[in-house]
């Protein structure tokens, strides 16, 4: 007698079946991790040059609306400093040129807070802003900064001949 065990074949056949199942399960696991990573790396990768292109986009939209709204300010700064009705308040000659001209519709539609008006020597002419409230109120604020927008006014080039209207 030989010292061999008998193994039935049904054993033997659900043993290699549990095992094939088994490396197919763990095939498939492995291939599929495998996939998901390499997706997640190219769809990171795509996201993260379309953030970037939409950045550069919104920035550029804003450096455009900032330049636009700069050039209307500028408009209206010059508009304003040639103003004949301009040119007489500031000579003390219209006293009604800042209730007039400066309502808070027209304060509104300009989408100022506020206007300062200034004379060739440097002094404060006429001031006025809107309030949180949109009435018009006299800007303290504002007049104690004249110095400060007296001085912007130079850095852009304005020379103290020059009457001149400057909106804040």
């Amino acid at each position: 007698m030989s010292c061999t065990r008998y193994v039935p074949k049904k054993d033997l056949m659900t043993s290699l079946r549990y095992k094939a199942w088994a490396l197919v399960i763990a095939c498939v696991v492995v291939l599929t991790s495998v996939a998901v990573w390499f997706s997640s790396r190219s769809i990171s990768t795509s996201f993260s040059a379309m953030e970037l292109a939409r950045a550069e986009q919104t920035g550029e939209r804003a450096r455009r609306l900032l330049r636009q709204q700069l050039d209307n300010l500028s408009a209206s700064s010059r508009d304003y400093a040639y103003w004949h009705d301009t040119v007489q308040f500031v000579e003390g000659e219209n006293p009604s040129f800042m209730g007039d001209n400066f309502t808070t519709d027209s304060l509104r539609s300009l989408k100022v807070s506020g206007v300062l008006l200034f004379g060739a020597d440097g002094q404060l002419r006429g001031a006025t802003a809107l309030s949180e409230q949109a009435e018009l109120v006299a800007p303290d604020a504002g007049v104690r900064r004249a110095a400060e927008v007296r001085r912007a006014a130079e850095i852009l080039g304005m020379n103290a001949a020059t009457e001149a209207t400057f909106t804040m």
